[in-house]
C-alpha cells in the first residue's frame, strides 16, 4: 500500500464501528518513509499480506487480527517482526490456518485500559507467537489478558516473570490465573500456589484460597487468588497487603453467578502508594474494608475481568480508579477516590455507584472518563465528565448527576438515558465548561440545571442532546451561567429552558444560541428578580429561537441580539399554549418576531418595549395571536404583518392598551388578519400607526373592536406619518380614526369619529356608510367602484372631497355631507342622494350627478356652493298622471350659492307616462339665490321618457325656471325652422327613450 509518493514518517488508522471484518490484503511497507499503523474505533480490522513496515502497530480500541487463514496469507509474520506491538485499550487477534503459522512481536506495550492478546488456532497445526523484548512495558492502570487454547501458544525470548513468579497483577492467563513464563520460555497460566495462611505470608508468594476462612493477624502476599463461592474472608482489622504492581487480588470462580466476600476494618491493598489490581474473571467479589487506602493517600485501584468487584468501604485514596472489565460497584457507604484521583471506565466495562452515603461515593472534583459505561442509582457529584461511552439512572427512582464541580472543562461525547423507571439529571457546577458532542441522542427526560459555568450543546447529524426541561442558573446570581448552542437542534422540541437570576447581571442565567436554531417547548423564568438573558452573540450570524409551547409559559428576562457585530436574534412563536414576555427591562433583538400559533402575550413595564424588530403573525393555517397585556410594549419602529382569516387568523389584540407601531401590513400572499381590542371591558384602545415618507403598508384584514361575545372595548385608529397606511378590509372598529399626516386608504372605518388632518381614501367596491361626523383639514377620496354613503349631519372637514371611482351618496339630514371643502366628481363616477353638499364651495361634477336614491316618488338634493357638472344630471319622474308640477312625482335639485353651469347629459327617466299630456311640467331645478346671469345651462344630449305621438318635451326653461314640460309638435315647416335654429344656435341633441 502506497502513500502516493509521500516522504517521512505517517501513520494508517483504521477506525469504525463495522460489526463485520473490514479485511486488508495488500502490503503495507514503508516505502518513502517510516510507516505505523493506528487501530482506533470499536470494529474489526483484519491484515492478511505480509507486511513490512517497521513503525509501531497501535491497537487503542475494537480488534485488528491477523488472519493466516486467508488466501494468500504468509505462514509467518504478517506483521514484520521489528513492528512494536502498543496495546491501549483493545486486542490483537492472531488467527490460524493451515500448516503451523508463525508471527513474532518485537516487543509489547500496555498504555491504558483493558487488553486482549488472543490466539485461536482455527485448525492450524500449532500456531506459535513469539514475544521479543527484554519486558512487557506498561502504563498505570492497564492490564492483559493472554487467550490460547488448543494447539495455540505464546512464547517469550526472555525473563518476563516478576521475582514472585508471574508477569505481575496485571495479566492473566485465559482471564482465570495469573500469566507467567515457564521454564520452556511459554507464556501459560500459574499453577504454583501457595495456601493462604491466616496470619503473616510472604510478599514474594502468590497464594490461593478456595473456601473462607478468618484471618488471626496482618496479612502479606504478592498476589491472591480467590476460587470459592458464597463464603467469606473475614479479615477482622486485619490488613492484607499486597505487594505493589508485581501482584493482586484475582477471582475466578467456576460459575458466573457464584460470589465472595471479605469483610473487616482493615485496609485491602497495595500499600499507600501503589496500585492495587482487582480482576473478577466473573462472578461477585464485594469488599468491606477500605481498598487500598482510607486515608488521602497516593494509591491507585484497577479493576480487571468482566465479574463484578462491590466496594461497601470507606476509601479515601487518591490516585486513579480504572475499571478496565466487568464492572466496579460503589455500594452502601462505600467510597472511592478523593478529590485528586480520576476515574477511567473503559469500553465494555462499568462504574456502578448505588451509594447510599450522604457524602456520595465520588469525591466532587474527581473526573470521570467513561468508555463503557457510568452507571448512578442515587445523585452523585463529580468533576468532569468525558468520553464516548454511556451515562445513565441503573434504578427505579430518580437520580441527578451533578459535573464540572473541579472547573474543568471537558466533552462527553457518548449517551445519557433514563433508568427502568426512574429519571436522569444533569447538573452543570463549577465555571468550567461541559460539552454533549457526538451523534447519539441523549434520550435521558430528569431537569438539565446549570448552576455555574458553561453547558455547550454540539450534537451532530440531527442528535438530541437534552430532552427534558432545563433550568439555567441557580437564582443566586453569584456564577455566570450559560446554556451554549454549538449546533441547530440540541433540545428536545417539548423541553422548558427556564433561566434564573438576580439583580447581578453577571450571575444572571444566559441562554445563547451562537447562530443556530432550536426548537423548545417553551421560555420561563425564576430566581430574585427573574433576569435571565437569550441571545444569540455571534457576530456576524443569525440565531433563531423556536418556542413551542403546549402549556403557559412566562419569560421576565432580556432577549438580545448580544454583543458580536451584525449579530441577530430572531424569535417564533408556535404551539397552541401562551408564551408570555415579560419583565422590566427591554428586550432589544431586532430580528423578527413571528407568532404561527397560540398566543404571545406581551406584559413588558408599560412602555418598556418586548418587541424591538419586525412582527409577523399567522400564516393562515392555525389561529395566532399577539396579545398587549400592558401599553406599548412594541417598538415604534415595528411593521407588524397579519395573515389568515376566521379561525386560522393571525390576530394583533390590544387588550385595553395602547400601542404605536410603523404600520400593518398583511402577508402577500395570504392575505388577512385581524387588530382589535377585545379587552372583556368597557374602554378604548388606540392603535397608532406611524408610517414613514414615502412607504406605504397594505392592510386587508379587520380592524375590529373584537368578536362581537362579551364586553369587547372599543378600538381607535391614530394614523401618523407622512406614510401611506392602507386598510383595505371591511372594518368595524368603534372607537375613531384620528389622521394627524398623511394617507390612509380603507375599506371603511368603522363607526367612531373621523379627525382627518390628512387625506382619508376610501376604496371598496360594496356599500358603506360613514355616519359618524368627519372634521378636520384634510380630505377625503373615494377609490374605487364601490358606494360609500354619507349620512352624517355635523362633516365639518375643510380639504375637500374627490370621487375617483365609484358612487357618493349623500343622506344627511342638515349640514353638509362633505364638510366645507370643494367636491370633485371624476368621470365615471357618481354623486347621488338626498342629503345636502354645503359650505361656500365648489362643485365639479365630470361623472353622473344623481338625484336622489332608490324612491318610489320625487326625493331633493340640495347643493349649496358653485356648480360645474359637465357629465350626466339625472332625475326620476314618478307616477302614472302629469299636472303642473306634482312635487311628488319629480326628483329636486336645490342650488344656491354660486355660479351654476350645467352641460354634458340631462337625463330623465319615468316608470309610467300614459297620462301624460301637453302641459304637464315637472320642476328639476331650484335655483334658490342663483341669480340669472350666474345659470349656465347648455347639455349637449338629452335622454329623455318617450312619449306619445304629436308630443315633445320642452326644457328651454331649465335655466329660467327649473322646469321641463310637454309641448304639442309643431308643423313640419316649423320644426325643420326651430331644428336649424337650435342646430345653429344652441347645438343641441335629445334622445327619445
Amino acid at each position: 500500500m502506497g502513500f502516493n509518493g509521500q516522504s517521512g514518517a505517517r501513520t494508517l488508522t483504521l477506525t469504525g464501528t463495522n460489526k463485520g471484518e473490514n479485511s486488508i490484503a495488500t502490503i503495507i511497507g514503508d516505502s518513502g518513509g517510516l510507516t505505523s499503523v493506528t487501530k482506533t474505533g470499536a470494529g474489526t480490522w483484519v491484515l492478511t499480506g505480509a507486511n513490512t513496515y517497521a513503525g509501531t502497530t497501535t491497537v487503542n480500541a475494537g480488534t485488528l487480527m491477523l488472519d493466516f487463514s486467508a488466501a494468500g496469507a504468509p505462514t509467518s509474520n504478517i506483521l514484520s517482526g521489528s513492528s512494536a506491538i502498543s496495546l491501549g485499550g483493545g486486542t490483537l487477534s492472531i488467527r490460524g490456518g493451515s500448516g503451523s503459522p508463525t508471527q513474532t512481536l518485537a516487543s509489547l506495550a500496555l498504555t491504558a485500559g483493558a487488553n486482549t492478546l488472543s490466539l485461536t488456532p482455527n485448525g492450524a497445526t500449532s500456531l506459535v507467537v513469539t514475544l521479543n523484548g527484554a519486558s512487557i512495558s506498561r502504563t498505570a492502570g492497564s492490564t492483559l489478558n493472554l487467550m490460547a487454547s488448543g494447539t495455540a501458544s505464546f512464547t517469550a525470548t526472555n525473563a518476563l516473570n516478576n521475582s514472585a513468579g508471574i508477569l505481575g497483577g496485571y495479566a492473566v492467563f485465559n482471564g482465570a490465573d495469573w500469566a507467567t513464563r515457564d521454564v520452556s520460555g511459554n507464556l501459560v497460566a500459574f499453577s504454583n500456589y501457595s495456601a493462604l495462611p491466616t496470619t503473616g505470608g510472604d510478599s514474594a508468594t502468590n497464594y490461593l484460597l478456595t473456601s473462607g476462612t478468618t484471618l488471626t493477624g496482618a496479612l502479606t502476599v504478592n498476589s491472591l487468588k480467590i476460587t470459592g463461592t458464597g463464603v467469606t474472608l473475614d479479615g477482622n482489622t486485619r490488613a492484607i497487603t499486597f505487594t505493589g504492581t508485581s501482584g493482586g487480588l484475582l477471582y475466578a470462580p467456576a460459575l458466573s453467578s457464584d460470589s465472595y466476600s471479605i469483610t473487616g476494618s482493615g485496609i485491602v491493598g497495595a500499600g499507600a502508594t501503589n496500585e492495587f489490581i482487582v480482576q473478577v474473571s466473573q462472578g461477585t467479589l464485594s469488599i468491606a474494608n477500605p481498598v487500598v487506602s482510607s486515608t488521602a493517600t497516593a494509591g491507585s485501584l484497577t479493576k480487571a475481568g468482566d465479574g463484578t468487584l462491590v466496594l461497601t468501604g470507606a476509601s479515601l485514596f487518591t490516585g486513579a480508579t480504572n475499571v478496565n472489565g466487568g464492572t466496579l460497584e460503589i455500594s452502601g457507604t462505600g467510597t472511592l477516590s478523593s478529590s485528586t484521583g480520576n476515574i477511567t471506565v473503559g469500553a465494555g466495562a462499568t462504574l456502578r455507584v448505588n451509594s447510599t452515603n450522604a457524602a456520595q461515593a465520588i469525591a466532587d472534583s474527581t473526573d470521570v472518563v467513561v468508555a463503557g459505561a457510568f452507571e448512578v442509582r442515587s445523585n452523585e457529584t463529580i468533576g468532569g465528565l468525558s468520553g464516548l461511552g454511556t451515562l445513565r439512572n441503573g434504578g427505579s427512582t430518580s437520580a441527578v448527576l451533578t459535573a464540572g464541580n473541579g472547573n474543568e472543562t471537558s466533552n462527553f461525547s457518548g449517551l445519557i438515558q433514563d433508568g427502568s423507571t426512574g429519571t436522569m439529571g444533569i447538573t452543570k457546577a463549577g465555571t468550567g465548561v461541559l460539552t454533549f458532542d457526538g451523534s447519539l441522542s441523549n434520550t435521558y427526560t430528569g431537569i438539565t440545571t446549570i448552576n455555574a459555568g458553561t453547558l455547550s450543546l454540539a450534537k451532530t447529524g440531527g442528535a438530541i442532546a437534552v430532552v427534558g426541561n432545563i433550568t439555567v442558573g441557580d437564582g443566586s446570581g453569584s456564577t455566570a451561567d450559560l446554556l451554549l448552542l454549538s449546533g441547530s437542534e440540541q433540545i428536545q422540541d417539548t423541553a422548558v429552558v427556564t433561566l434564573t437570576g438576580n439583580s447581578t447581571v453577571a450571575g444572571t442565567g444566559t441562554f445563547r444560541l451562537n447562530g443556530n436554531t432550536e426548537t423548545i417547548g417553551g421560555l420561563s423564568s425564576a430566581g430574585a428578580t427573574q433576569n435571565g438573558v437569550v441571545e444569540n452573540a455571534l457576530a456576524s450570524s443569525t440565531g433563531k429561537l423556536i418556542v413551542n409551547t403546549t402549556t403557559d409559559q412566562s419569560f421576565t428576562g432580556v432577549m438580545q441580539n448580544g454583543t458580536g457585530t451584525a449579530s441577530v436574534l430572531v424569535f417564533t412563536k408556535v404551539g397552541a399554549a401562551q408564551q408570555t414576555l415579560a419583565g422590566t427591562t427591554a428586550n432589544t433583538y431586532t430580528g423578527v418576531t413571528t407568532v404561527l400559533g397560540g398566543t404571545l402575550r406581551l406584559n413588558k413595564t408599560a412602555g418598556v418595549n418586548a418587541i424591538a424588530g419586525s412582527l409577523s403573525i399567522g400564516d393562515g393555517t392555525a389561529a395566532a395571536v399577539v396579545l398587549l397585556a400592558a401599553a406599548n410594549q412594541i417598538a415604534d419602529t415595528t411593521i407588524a404583518t397579519l395573515a389568515g382569516t376566521g379561525a386560522t387568523a393571525g390576530v394583533l389584540r390590544l387588550a385595553g392598551n395602547s400601542e404605536t407601531l410603523a404600520g400593518i401590513s398583511s402577508n402577500a400572499l395570504v392575505g388577512g388578519g385581524v387588530v382589535e381590542n377585545e379587552s372583556g371591558v368597557a374602554g378604548t384602545a388606540t392603535l397608532t400607526v406611524n408610517v414613514a415618507d414615502s412607504t406605504t403598508q397594505t392592510f386587508n384584514g379587520v380592524a375590529r373592536d373584537g368578536d362581537g361575545v362579551g364586553t369587547d372595548g372599543a378600538l381607535a385608529l391614530v394614523k401618523s406619518g407622512t406614510g401611506v397606511q392602507v386598510m383595505s378590509g371591511d372594518n368595524t372598529y368603534s372607537g375613531g380614526t384620528t389622521i394627524n399626516a398623511g394617507t390612509l386608504v380603507t375599506g371603511g372605518v368603522g363607526s367612531g369619529q373621523v379627525v382627518n388632518n390628512g387625506t382619508l381614501v376610501i376604496n371598496r367596491t360594496s356599500e358603506g356608510t360613514l355616519a359618524q361626523a368627519m372634521t378636520g383639514t384634510g380630505s377625503l377620496i373615494l377609490g374605487s367602484s364601490g358606494t360609500v354613503v354619507l349620512s352624517g349631519n355635523s362633516n365639518t372637514y375643510s380639504g375637500g372631497t374627490i370621487v375617483d371611482q365609484g358612487t357618493l351618496r349623500v343622506m344627511n339630514s342638515s349640514g353638509s355631507a362633505t364638510g366645507t371643502g370643494a367636491v370633485t366628481i371624476a368621470n365615471g363616477a357618481t354623486l347621488s342622494g338626498t342629503g345636502l353638499v354645503g359650505g361656500a364651495t365648489s362643485i365639479n361634477v365630470g361623472g353622473t350627478l344623481s338625484v336622489g336614491y332608490n324612491g318610489s316618488a320625487g326625493q331633493t338634493m340640495t347643493l349649496n356652493g358653485g356648480l360645474f357638472s359637465a357629465g350626466t344630471l339625472q332625475f326620476d319622474l314618478w307616477g302614472n298622471a302629469g299636472g303642473v308640477n306634482p312635487s311628488t312625482n319629480a326628483d329636486l335639485l336645490i342650488v344656491g350659492g354660486g355660479a351654476v353651469t350645467l352641460s354634458g347629459t340631462l337625463q330623465v327617466t319615468s316608470s309610467g307616462i300614459s297620462s301624460w299630456a301637453v302641459g304637464d311640467s315637472w320642476k328639476l331645478i331650484d335655483w334658490g339665490t342663483v341669480i340669472l346671469a350666474d345659470r349656465t345651462v347648455a347639455f349637449d344630449t338629452f335622454v329623455m321618457p318617450t312619449l306619445a305621438g304629436g308630443l315633445v318635451w320642452d326644457t328651454s326653461q331649465l335655466g329660467q325656471t327649473g322646469y321641463i314640460a310637454i309641448a304639442p309638435e309643431p308643423g313640419r315647416m316649423l320644426l325643420c325652422l326651430v331644428g336649424m335654429v337650435m342646430l345653429g344656435l344652441k347645438r343641441k341633441r335629445m334622445t327619445i327613450e
